[in-house]
């Protein structure tokens, strides 16, 4: 069961981080996109780290989640470069995830 959507816990990538999960009754939903995936295409599930709260210092208001990669409505494409790993560009739209699948408590990222 392999799994993706790892980045680096740099500060300043927290800062840029445009995913966007808005509260919908019991769910959450997901827009945005995650670039420079490696193993999105062999992947069962994946982390995701995502702004819930844009109202508040961009190193806080984020909540992670895990998900199936293979969510309706959810895109990838490959990233060509020169790299010799396949990377994965994966894009949310719309992407319904159960808060049952948050990780951690809300805006706690």
């Amino acid at each position: 069961m392999p799994v993706v959507l790892r980045a680096r816990r740099g500060i300043r990538r927290r800062r840029a981080l445009r995913t966007r999960a808005e509260k919908n009754g019991d769910d959450w939903i997901i827009n945005g996109q995650k670039i420079w995936t490696s193993g999105a295409h062999y992947s069962d599930y994946g982390y995701l780290l995502t702004r819930t709260d844009p109202n508040v210092a961009k190193h806080k208001g984020l909540t992670m989640f895990f998900l199936d990669m293979k969510s309706r409505r959810r895109d990838q494409a490959d990233q060509a470069g020169q790299r010799p790993v396949r990377l994965n560009e994966v894009y949310f739209t719309d992407v319904r995830i159960p808060d049952v699948q948050r990780l951690g408590a809300v805006n706690d990222g």
